[in-house]
């Protein structure tokens, strides 16, 4: 139900000018022309359905759907929420550091993992960065061994993706510091691209993803991660992630391991203060042992990623490694 609070000027120009984008070329996708305004699609998609609803699709009033809808700043972290109400569990998988292009790329089991997605429909992919090798001449990398330049690799991807993103559960996509090498050398993000074919939510950064299951909600903030895969570090990392913002589980990639921290943390419902469990979860990697990691001293890839388990009857969550 509308909330019945004025909208801002601010948002009522951005939506003007999203619908004159959208009249001009009616093929643009809503996270596209949310870019392009300087909004969120989710936000986008719902200002101009309650319009319809209203019956004033060339202007009116403007209200949003929900607490939950509000104007975010560019650059901010974006909120995407997905109704998996119809499911009584709902399974997570955070897929990430594919690797595409590199010689170490896990070819096969990449593709048997999103075939099994694909066949069983209570589950669903968070998309955590480094799809992509891109084997730059200004990068570690090594471009004479790379097997696929990027625009191939960024087709194949597409392709391998698209049965997800068509059955509605391919829950975001955000690029790692592989992909950001493409960005740095010409200011645009092929995993963007890809996101914008097949009609999904993208964040360059980071994002909180709201799921309802069944009867229950939760929050997952999900990004790419950063730093050693050392086991002492990325315990420190994640659970200081909390201290950024509340939410049931925080996802990263980047390390090549999968691992799951338990934490709880305390908030106030009403007049009570309560514990709030929370979970950090890393994904693994579907990259076999490279020279670079040889060098380094790194440990092997764990290739796979680990399950989260929404429950939609009771508010809990577990997650198998």
């Amino acid at each position: 139900m509308p909330s019945g609070r004025p909208p801002s000027a601010d948002i009522t120009a951005k939506v003007d000018a999203a619908r004159k984008l959208i009249q001009a070329d009616p093929d643009l996708s809503y996270a596209k022309v949310a870019r392009q305004v300087g909004t969120t699609g989710e936000t986008l998609r719902r200002r101009l359905n309650d319009l319809d609803r209203d019956g004033a699709p060339g202007g009116g009033q403007i209200t949003p759907a929900d607490p939950l809808d509000t104007e975010l700043d560019p650059g901010e972290i974006p909120v995407v929420k997905l109704d998996y109400r119809d499911s009584d569990v709902l399974y997570v998988y955070p897929l990430g550091d594919i690797h595409k292009g590199s010689p170490q790329h896990a070819g096969e089991k990449w593709r048997s993992w999103l075939e099994y997605l694909a066949e069983h429909d209570n589950t669903s992919m968070l998309g955590t960065g480094d799809f992509l090798n891109a084997a730059l001449t200004t990068s570690v990398s090594d471009t004479y061994e790379e097997t696929s330049p990027v625009g191939v690799a960024k087709r194949e991807l597409r392709a391998e993706l698209k049965p997800l993103a068509d059955a509605g559960r391919l829950d975001i996509l955000i690029p790692g510091n592989h992909e950001a090498r493409v960005h740095r050398a010409i200011g645009d993000c092929p995993i963007e691209d890809v996101a914008d074919a097949l009609c999904v939510p993208y964040s360059r950064s980071a994002a909180l993803l709201v799921y309802q299951v069944g009867d229950q909600e939760y929050e997952i903030f999900v990004r790419h991660g950063s730093g050693s895969g050392r086991s002492g570090a990325q315990a420190g990392r994640m659970e200081r992630e909390s201290q950024i913002i509340i939410a049931d589980v925080y996802v990263a990639g980047h390390t090549h391991r999968q691992n799951v921290i338990n934490g709880v943390i305390f908030e106030r419902q009403g007049d009570e203060v309560v514990r709030r469990r929370q979970k950090y979860v890393t994904s693994g990697s579907f990259l076999s042992y490279e020279a670079y990691a040889a060098t380094a001293g790194l440990p092997p890839a764990d290739i796979g990623a680990p399950r989260i388990r929404l429950d939609g009857a009771r508010k809990r969550v577990f997650v198998s490694v």
